[in-house]
């Protein structure tokens, strides 16, 4: 019986490569040069699952997933733009320092301090979830009456006291003002992981053209 033969054994013998073979090899620097800054192999994107930095809704996993596709499409048009060398390397290393800088902007001075305003850890940040910003009528009461007596409530003893297995944090805040809060941090997220993934590819990119 005749044995199967490969794709890849068969440009092998044809001598020329698989239409393909150049953006995995491309794919595979990209991923490499992720497992050396976060070592955690090609899985950086999924670093969120493990310090628990990014947005706890809808789930840490399915946010994850959302990274991961933005970091896939990423490389995909950064190996069909830069991959023929048409573009001047001044010109990806342009992209590779102002990445880098936007990067630097948006996390430091955007995501983080989104993340502490909106971020509630119930009881530790691994099973956070995301507050609003008006109080539901009967919390203001509460709060109200509360105060007079000399007493302050923070958010997270707030979520300790009223949210349960049927009562979730729009028992707090206004479901319009949590909606707003999860769609904040999900957008900022998902532009953090853009701005990330575009200079690693032009870093990425710079090594393989010099490789060439």
């Amino acid at each position: 019986m005749a044995e199967s033969t490969s794709s890849s054994d068969v440009d092998q013998k044809r001598g020329s490569p698989s239409p393909l073979s150049e953006f995995w090899v491309f794919a595979s620097d990209f991923n490499n040069v992720y497992a050396q800054i976060a070592k955690f192999a090609i899985a950086a994107p999924l670093l969120d699952l493990i310090i628990n930095i990014g947005p706890p809704w809808p789930s840490r996993l399915s946010v994850s997933f959302s990274v991961v596709v933005i970091q896939v499409l990423v490389v995909m048009c950064s190996f069909a733009v830069w991959r023929q060398g048409r573009t001047p390397l001044r010109v990806i290393k342009k992209w590779l320092v102002g990445g880098t800088c936007i990067f630097l902007s948006l996390f430091l001075l955007g995501y983080i301090p989104i993340f502490a305003m909106f971020v509630v850890p119930a009881p530790n940040y691994r099973n956070a979830i995301v507050k609003g910003f008006t109080y539901q009528k009967p919390i203001v009461t509460f709060l109200a009456d509360e105060e007079s007596k000399g007493q302050t409530w923070s958010p997270k003893a707030l979520v300790a006291h009223f949210v349960d297995d049927t009562h979730d944090e729009t028992t707090i805040w206004t479901p319009g003002s949590v909606a707003a809060g999860r769609a904040l941090l999900l957008v900022a997220w998902l532009l953090i992981a853009l701005a990330y993934a575009i200079p690693v590819s032009a870093f990425v990119a710079i090594q393989y053209r010099r490789l060439r």
